[in-house]
């Protein structure tokens, strides 16, 4: 459950063991920047509600040139590095979208209103563009001081020679410049009592902590007008707007890439198709043929498998850690598992007991591109992905020669002794990977 006060837990302690018990107690908010797939979402979505969205196809490539968030450590939301290609990505992106945007009368009529098109800018239509445009980038209303300030934004050096064109340019500009928007900035809230460091998040707050958390993308209308009559900050306001944005299809997207991240289908790099060893094992199954993709289907087979368990039928992680049922509708992997494909209705197959029980022994978390599989590879992943363990690699100057190298294949071994055999008296490895196997 997401909590208004920002922290996070479970309604089933039991599901993950000694969990703490009694009020959560909120974590240190660090400024975070938006990431890549939320800030090309925010100023496309931006546009769109700013009805700019025909904008879209003459930004892509800049939005595209913003440096992709790595998975290298863990997931992309948490990379949190920025570099000089970012900041001219930013710069690109906000000049096309504030030259876009005031190009013509259309564009400006639906920026800021008929008044833009007229000789002069006016006082109230520069106010109203500011309130309702500034609203929808900042997340939030403008303070009378930014109000002042992006008022002399618009004016300009010269007030009497600035068009309005040019002073709407001018602020469409600086707010997609601003820290306030290629940022999530917490700093608002009021503190709780008695404590001078721990805030509670304010009702903007919590509805930009809702969408950018399940759409990875600005809040609309309606969690901005829950924000502002105050019904957010209740607990029956904030139950009602969870359900609501937890129901939307971008939920779903976002869930399933969390799945995608965590279990780094990513970095797989194709079935080594070529070998004959990879043949011979793959016959009758045409893996890594054209016209075959196992790999799509074993993926798929997993997004199915979580949504199943999230959104089309009640159930709990495990559940799905534990599900002998098989969804998948590829009959190339239905043939691999040696059960029929589902037919999209009725019941679903299932396995033989123990052959393909729960989410960790289905074929996207096995395969290998090689005819030969790494069980200190798939150990490692299990003890870091799924048991969050830190484990800390050997200083490879240390390594005896040969350490990194898989060991010979023998026809009197199975792979698992093999492995075994290769560390077994050393040491140095032995802490670790016993727990591997």
């Amino acid at each position: 459950m997401l909590f208004r006060s920002g922290t996070a837990t479970t309604s089933d302690p039991s599901a993950f063991g000694d969990c703490p018990t009694g009020t959560p107690e909120p974590g240190i908010t660090p400024l975070s920047k938006l990431s890549t797939v939320q800030y090309r979402n925010t100023v496309s979505d931006l546009l769109s509600a700013s009805g700019l969205g025909d904008l879209d196809d003459g930004i892509a490539p800049l939005l595209a040139a913003i440096p992709d968030d790595s998975t290298q450590a863990s997931f992309r939301g948490l990379d949190k590095r920025i570099s000089s290609d970012h900041i001219t990505g930013y710069f690109n992106v906000a000049t096309a979208v504030g030259d876009g945007a005031t190009k013509d009368s259309k564009h400006l009529t639906a920026l800021a209103g008929s008044c833009a098109t007229q000789s002069t800018l006016s006082t109230s239509c520069l106010s109203a563009f500011l309130n309702d445009f500034g609203r929808r980038a900042l997340r939030r209303p403008l303070t009378d001081d930014e109000l002042a300030e992006y008022t002399d934004v618009a004016q300009g050096s010269s007030p009497a020679a600035t068009s309005p064109a040019e002073a709407l340019r001018n602020v469409v500009v600086a707010l997609l410049l601003s820290p306030r928007f290629v940022n999530q900035l917490e700093l608002e809230g009021t503190p709780v009592a008695g404590s001078d460091d721990t805030f509670a998040l304010n009702p903007y707050e919590t509805a930009s902590r809702l969408a950018y958390t399940f759409w990875q993308t600005i809040p609309d209308e309606e969690l901005l007008a829950a924000a502002e009559d105050g019904t957010l900050a209740t607990d029956d306001g904030f139950d009602k707007q969870l359900k609501r944005v937890f129901a939307d299809a971008r939920t779903q997207q976002t869930v399933w890439q969390f799945w995608n991240e965590w279990m780094r289908f990513e970095a797989f790099t194709g079935f080594a198709s070529e070998r004959p060893a990879f043949q011979a094992l793959a016959a009758g199954e045409h893996l890594g043929e054209a016209g075959h993709d196992h790999w799509g289907d074993m993926v798929q087979e997993i997004r199915d498998l979580t949504e199943l368990y999230t959104w089309k039928q009640s159930g709990t992680l495990l559940e799905l850690m534990t599900s002998n049922v098989s969804v998948t509708r590829s009959a190339d992997l239905a043939h691999l598992y040696g059960v029929k494909a589902w037919s999209g209705s009725g019941d679903y197959p299932t396995f033989p007991d123990g052959t393909r029980e729960g989410l960790l022994l289905r074929s996207a978390l096995l395969a290998s591109s090689l005819e030969t599989t790494n069980p200190f590879h798939r150990g490692a992943l299990i003890r870091r992905a799924i048991l969050c363990e830190d484990l800390e690699p050997p200083d490879p100057n240390s390594l005896p020669a040969g350490s990194l190298d898989p060991p010979p294949v023998n026809e009197t071994e199975t792979t698992r002794e093999r492995y075994e055999a290769k560390i077994a008296g050393n040491t140095l490895c032995l802490g670790c990977h016993r727990a591997f196997s």
